[in-house]
C-alpha cells in the first residue's frame, strides 16, 4: 500500500477507533526510499523511550474495520 492510500485511509481508521479518538502515525522509511504508514492508538515520550522491539502482525481488511465500526455503533445505541 503506498502512503497516497494509506493517509485516504486514515479518516475511515479514525472513525473506526472511535470518532474523538486521536489515532498516532508511525512512518517508516526503507532503505530504496518507499514509505510505509502505520496507524494506532497514540505513545507518549515514556512509552516510547520503553519501546524493546517492533512487531509486524497481522493484516486486516477495511472492511473488517467498517463492520466493527457499524457493530460497535448499533450496541452503543440504545
Amino acid at each position: 500500500m503506498t502512503l497516497e492510500e494509506m493517509m485516504q485511509l486514515h479518516p475511515a481508521l479514525a472513525e473506526a477507533f472511535q470518532e474523538e479518538a486521536v489515532v498516532q502515525v508511525l512512518y517508516v522509511t526503507l532503505e530504496d526510499g518507499r514509505k510505509l504508514v502505520f496507524l494506532g492508538p497514540p505513545m507518549d515520550a515514556e512509552e516510547v523511550a520503553e519501546v524493546q522491539e517492533v512487531t509486524f502482525g497481522e493484516h486486516v481488511h477495511m472492511a473488517l474495520l467498517q463492520h466493527v465500526n457499524a457493530k460497535h455503533k448499533r450496541l452503543a445505541v440504545h
